[in-house]
């Protein structure tokens, strides 16, 4: 009697093979008996035939026994299996297909779903996507992949649906590419596209065809009886459609770390990118660039994972936004018109952190979260050091650890007038200031 609970079990070829030999070699010349006296090989639906004792080497002068015969050899000794994947609904169909080496199981249920599971080198099965065909109409037994391997037909009770094994090509980018943990899938890093292995034209190659899926351990927090491939909240008749608790056998290409993070952009410099999981190229006419936002793509030079290249001139970069003392650009390294893996450096303004706070402009420079550096005469704040300013005093900003002068304390500041505030137009009248550091501006 069917019930609702099935299992999918995987059998190693060779015990199967091995099974079956000795179900014939007992067939014909031990009465289909073992050592014990007991049924272990007999003829299979219900003919005439029995198994027989004829010498030893009657399997091999003439081996038969087979389905395709009239009295097919059947074992009567079950061989075991630890299931590979259990689910609470009564699976209907069953095919399998290899891709890329890895073997993924399609199973049809009675209810209308496909679900696609895929099936580990110790034989454990991950369910790792589940879709409907028919809603409540069971899945007929004849799964049928077309010649590209690309396509399954499902047929039920009313119609035949062809459904895709995956959807690569929708997947955008590196990493939506991998968050859909699927085994057909992986991100072709220099063509920039989301592909099956077999159309990535350097899949070979170290790093240039990442794969999406990785099998994910049982999660700590799993009740005993709960299939490991069915998440807690989800209905036992409907699996769910995403996996849970995956993570990805690799990570996109990304950059490690960028120097520097911050610059001034008053003066151009080098940057320099590492890279996780960069791809070589092949080729010697081949190179990178790096692109900084929308501006033209500049020569990158390429030292094991690590990209140098010169940032814009001052005059190239955008505008920092109103009112801002700063602007974040995108830098990529780009192969071709892909962008390979990208990064954020902000380049900072310090003339604008002064026009900013003109009631204070030196306090606002100093005490900057940018290294900026006051000229007390010039009255000019800058992102040079050393005593850059034109006409001396500098006030260094107040992440400086080796020099006195530095932060809001070292600025000039007025804090009350002592004498009377009223003066009387047209006549002149001396004032006096209380204040700190006011000798700086003699």
């Amino acid at each position: 009697m069917a019930t609702d609970r099935s299992a999918l079990c995987v059998y190693v070829m060779s015990e199967l093979d091995a099974s079956l030999q000795r179900a014939q070699e007992l067939c014909y010349t031990d009465g289909g008996r073992g050592r014990t006296g007991q049924e272990e090989a007999y003829i299979e639906y219900e003919v005439s035939s029995k198994c027989l004792r004829l010498p030893k080497d009657s399997l091999k002068k003439y081996p038969c026994g087979g389905e395709h015969t009239p009295s097919p050899i059947a074992s009567a000794v079950p061989l075991s299996a630890a299931p590979s994947l259990t689910t609470d609904t009564q699976l209907t169909a069953v095919t399998t297909t290899t891709e890329a080496g890895h073997t993924i199981a399609l199973l049809g249920d009675k209810n209308g779903w496909l679900h696609k599971v895929f099936l580990q080198p110790d034989t454990t099965g991950t369910l790792y996507l589940s879709v409907i065909v028919d809603k409540d109409s069971p899945v007929n037994a004849d799964l049928l992949l077309d010649q590209s391997g690309q396509n399954v037909y499902v047929l039920t009770d009313s119609k035949v649906s062809k459904v895709s094994v995956s959807q690569c090509e929708q997947q955008p980018d590196c990493r939506s590419c991998l968050s859909v943990r699927d085994p057909y899938c992986g991100w072709c890093v220099l063509e920039g596209r989301c592909t099956r292995r077999m159309e990535c034209s350097r899949e070979g190659q170290a790093n240039h065809w990442l794969w999406s899926y990785q099998p994910a351990n049982q999660p700590a927090n799993q009740p005993a009886n709960q299939p490991a491939n069915q998440p807690a909240n989800q209905p036992a008749n409907q699996p769910a459609n995403q996996p849970a608790n995956h993570q990805p056998a690799n990570q996109c290409v990304t950059v490690q770390s960028l120097e520097p993070a911050i610059q001034s952009r008053e003066e151009e410099t080098q940057v320099s990118l590492v890279l996780a999981l960069l791809p070589t190229l092949s080729e010697e006419e081949e190179s990178l660039t790096c692109s900084f936002g929308t501006l033209a793509p500049q020569p990158a030079v390429v030292t094991g994972t690590t990209i140098t290249c010169q940032s814009p001139l001052p005059e190239l970069l955008p505008p920092s936004p109103p009112g801002s003392d700063h602007m974040s650009l995108r830098v990529s390294v780009m192969f071709r018109d892909v962008t390979v893996s990208s990064g954020d450096i902000i380049f900072y303004d310090c003339r604008a952190v002064g026009r900013l706070n003109a009631t204070s402009p030196c306090m606002a420079c100093v005490g900057s979260v940018w290294p900026c550096n006051w000229c007390v005469l010039d009255g000019l704040c800058t992102h040079n050091n050393n005593n850059s300013c034109p006409k001396q005093h500098t006030i260094h900003n107040s992440v400086e650890q080796q020099l006195e002068l530095k932060g809001p304390d070292s600025c000039p500041f007025v804090w009350a007038l002592q004498s009377s505030p009223l003066v009387p137009m047209g006549f002149l009248s001396p004032l006096v200031l209380l204040g700190r550091n006011l000798d700086m501006l003699q």
